[in-house]
């Protein structure tokens, strides 16, 4: 394949959010009842509802504009800028890929840069929005989005 086209290729699965973050739980096997984090590092639109000790999770997502608190002492729904992550810094180094390709966010606000693995790299790369964006740091909802919409929670970004 053309570099072009592979980098376009590239571009696309970012801009679309077509991959997750391997840093968030695909299932949640509960061991009491309440809500719990589907990315223990992230405030993110999607969280895990349980209600008895030993089921498995329920895939749940907040209302609309909200995203989940995953700080123990809050565990509920809250507006962006409430999330006691966001004062969180960025990560000093590339996360460790889990073998598959993935995009995820550098920072838990928005940040021109993300990180970028593929299933040959034992880190993250680094990469940079391009001019005008950021990347959305809300991992159901990845990708480069226009500075002005970011952060996003709608499902269409």
């Amino acid at each position: 394949m053309a570099p072009h086209l592979l980098i376009s290729a590239l571009l696309l699965l970012v801009c679309t959010g077509a991959y997750g973050d391997s840093r968030c739980q695909a299932t949640h096997t509960c061991t009491n009842a309440g809500y719990f984090p589907r990315c223990p590092d992230f405030c993110d639109t999607q969280y895990f509802s349980c209600d008895a000790t030993g089921n498995a999770g329920v895939l749940s997502t907040c209302p609309f504009g909200l995203v989940f608190d995953p700080d123990p002492t809050s565990h509920k729904c809250v507006l962006f800028q409430n999330c006691t992550l966001l004062s969180t810094p960025c990560a000093p180094n590339p996360p460790a890929c889990s073998g598959v390709f993935e995009i995820m966010p550098a920072c838990p606000n928005c940040y021109s840069l993300f990180y970028m693995c593929d299933p040959n790299q034992p880190t993250g790369t680094q990469v940079a929005c391009g001019t005008g964006l950021m990347f959305n740091p809300i991992p159901s909802h990845p990708g480069c989005i226009p500075e002005s919409d970011c952060p996003c929670t709608d499902p269409s970004c």
